[in-house]
């Protein structure tokens, strides 16, 4: 029995959006802990220099962060004044923590479910019975 090809590209396409959240995930946590979005929402539209002078970062990593993040729709970029900014959505959910939308923590809780994988790999190629690194790992997955 065959694949069926219409089945076989939507959940390829499914996976192309995953990889593409997780790839964004990195970046999400970057932007946050080195205060990129507050700063951002602060500050209203500014080229990558602006951004990296007010958060003492390199412009040039800031410039790159800067088009992923708008090629993923996470900032929006003028081109016409070769400005990034925030839009209200974007900042109550990348840099308001008082906000009820605010997901920047989520993605820490992400990255450690990565963190967390050697554990139970290890574990469950030494057929440990201990399976409590496994169940932490299934936690963070399912209760972000």
């Amino acid at each position: 029995m065959g694949a069926d090809p219409e089945r076989l590209n939507n959940f390829l396409g499914r996976m192309l959006g995953d990889m593409g959240a997780t790839l964004s995930a990195s970046l999400v946590v970057v932007g946050d802990r080195l205060g990129l979005y507050k700063a951002m929402a602060e500050g209203g539209p500014m080229d990558a220099a602006a951004i990296a002078r007010r958060t003492g970062t390199a412009e040039r990593y800031v410039r790159e962060w800067l088009a992923a993040q708008a090629a993923s729709g996470y900032v929006t970029y003028d081109a016409e004044s070769n400005r990034f900014h925030l839009e209200p959505e974007q900042a109550m959910v990348f840099a308001d923590e008082a906000s009820s939308a605010f997901m920047a923590g989520f993605y820490e809780i992400a990255e450690a479910t990565f963190r967390a994988v050697p554990r139970p790999t290890n574990r469950a190629r030494g057929g440990s019975h201990r399976g409590k690194a496994v169940r932490r790992l299934a936690w963070f997955a399912w209760n972000g």
